[in-house]
């Protein structure tokens, strides 16, 4: 099955809005939004049945708030 680049970046666009109104609610970096994060980034590699390259832009976007959480100090616990 081939992917369909434009349903999958709809996707990701919709998850980033998702993303900003779980922040807002559970608060940036918190375990519940990181958990969040987790399950919603688990869910779409899942609707596109683990293809590779959904997987590599998944994990950069997860890689990108991880980053961000980090340089944040954000639920650290140093």
């Amino acid at each position: 099955m081939s992917l369909d680049y434009r349903a999958f970046y709809q996707d990701v666009a919709d998850w980033i809005y998702q993303s900003k109104e779980v922040e807002r609610i559970k608060g940036f970096g918190t375990d519940e939004y990181m958990n969040w994060i987790v399950q919603s980034v688990v869910q779409i590699c899942d609707k596109y049945h683990d293809d590779k390259f959904v997987q590599k832009q998944m994990r950069m976007l997860w890689q990108h708030i991880d980053d961000a959480v980090k340089m944040q100090g954000v639920g650290s616990d140093d």
